[in-house]
């Protein structure tokens, strides 16, 4: 038998490691949330930098599946209907919408964080400001004390 580049079985096996990848990022999501209530600078990094890792890894799980509904619309739409295609797609859909309250949540606190970020950074600006002001310039007037 001839192995289509996609049939049912091999759309199974991406669902199911989508679906544990979904089921991961909820717990990731979850974390997140823990670390931008955090002030630890560090982590605020580390998280970004996660951030941008599944972002990517989204993005890809969105390729494998258009490719598999390019590759042959008609049989994607039979497998689509098929009871175990049907429990995957309705088990990622579910995680997806319990994820979205997290990332809503997230997405306040990193608000939050970046007004606290921007206040902070005009305050140092602001100092900076004042302390190049308050130091003479090496090629500025020079007052001597003329008492003896």
């Amino acid at each position: 038998m001839t192995k289509n580049r996609f049939d049912k079985e091999h759309l199974l096996e991406v669902l199911t490691e989508e679906s544990s990848f979904y089921r991961a990022l909820h717990v990731l999501i979850d974390r997140q949330r823990e670390g931008l209530r955090e002030n630890s600078d560090v982590r605020m990094c580390d998280l970004f930098t996660e951030i941008g890792r599944v972002q990517k890894r989204i993005e890809s799980s969105e390729q494998t599946i258009q490719s598999a509904r390019r590759w042959s619309p008609e049989a994607f739409a039979d497998w689509a209907r098929s009871p175990e295609v049907r429990s995957i797609l309705d088990e990622i859909s579910g995680l997806i919408m319990r994820s979205q309250s997290l990332v809503a949540e997230c997405l306040r606190i990193a608000r939050a964080k970046r007004v606290e970020y921007q206040h902070e950074l005009g305050q140092m600006n602001q100092g900076r400001r004042l302390f190049a002001s308050m130091t003479p310039t090496e090629n500025g007037p020079r007052f001597l004390d003329a008492r003896p």
